[in-house]
């Protein structure tokens, strides 16, 4: 019974480690994040909206929960996850156009600039690089911190 509880207890902290490295550290990164994010990139398959919608585009960020905002209205909202280890990182809408879905991506903090590239939604389909190419369905975004 000990080694069983002892090989259970070894293969979760490797499964820890894996998946981001401890709490502590998942709780570090999202406290980094925490803030509001101007949008300066947006393409999504290769295309992007109008650099006048861009500019008004604003990402707030709340410890793991999420809200987009276009001017002063919400367009999405929802919650995240980070594995700073890996730098991975996966949403699901709660509000929005895509409410109910989740996507999965990578992300690149770097103090005051955030970047982000997202696969289609609700495919396990992840990118492995920060581009949107046309027909790569993967949606780059480039934000910068606002300073308060």
């Amino acid at each position: 019974m000990k080694w069983m509880l002892l090989t259970v207890a070894v293969l979760f902290s490797g499964l820890v480690i894996a998946r981001g490295g401890t709490p502590e550290n998942v709780n570090n990164e999202l406290a980094k994040l925490n803030g509001v994010w101007k949008m300066v990139v947006l393409q999504e398959d290769g295309n992007s909206p109008p650099d006048e919608v861009v500019k008004t585009m604003r990402l707030v960020l709340k410890d793991d929960h999420w809200t987009m905002l276009v001017g002063a209205k919400k367009v999405g909202a929802g919650t995240f996850s980070v594995d700073p280890a890996r730098n991975i990182i996966e949403r699901t809408d709660l509000e929005g156009n895509d409410k109910g879905k989740t996507f999965h991506g990578i992300y690149e903090l770097n103090g005051d600039a955030f970047k982000t590239c997202w696969g289609p939604a609700n495919q396990e389909l992840r990118p492995t690089s920060y581009a949107s190419k046309k027909g790569s369905h993967c949606e780059l975004n480039v934000l910068q911190r606002v300073k308060e």
